[in-house]
């Protein structure tokens, strides 16, 4: 086998692109791991800011959650010492069983201070006549 100058140049040139298109493929794979960590980078970065930003929102959330409870607690409280004065008083209300007994009552004596009240006019009247018969009789004559 015998080589000429031609096939030992095609082959050089066959080996030398070969070479050249196996170290362009190497580099490009290297780029794509270079973007693959830059990418990666800025995803860890993102993520991490994701998490801070959720890290504080979950903070103010139960801060306000903290405070919602506390306020409630106190107004619970106060609700339930106004319902047990409530209750007290409602303790000492007479029924309507109770009113009604009363009203009645009321409604008697009503009555009888309005008869009194006649008798009294009646009396007045008496008293009115028997103070005028008597200034008439003490007159001088």
């Amino acid at each position: 086998m015998s080589f000429n100058l031609y096939q030992i140049i095609v082959s050089a040139f066959v080996g030398g692109v070969a070479v050249f298109l196996f170290n362009r493929w190497a580099r490009l794979l290297d780029r794509g791991s270079e973007k693959e960590e830059r990418t990666e980078g800025k995803i860890e970065k993102v993520d991490g800011q994701a998490r801070a930003s959720i890290a504080r929102v979950e903070t103010e959330f139960r801060k306000a959650l903290d405070d919602l409870k506390a306020g409630m607690a106190g107004s619970i409280m106060d609700l339930a010492v106004r319902l047990t004065r409530v209750e007290e008083t409602v303790r000492h209300l007479p029924s309507g069983e109770q009113i009604d007994k009363l009203i009645d009552r009321l409604s008697l004596v009503e009555r009888e201070v309005g008869v009194i009240g006649t008798k009294i006019d009646g009396w007045a009247e008496t008293v009115r006549m028997v103070r005028d018969h008597i200034m008439q009789n003490e007159r001088p004559r």
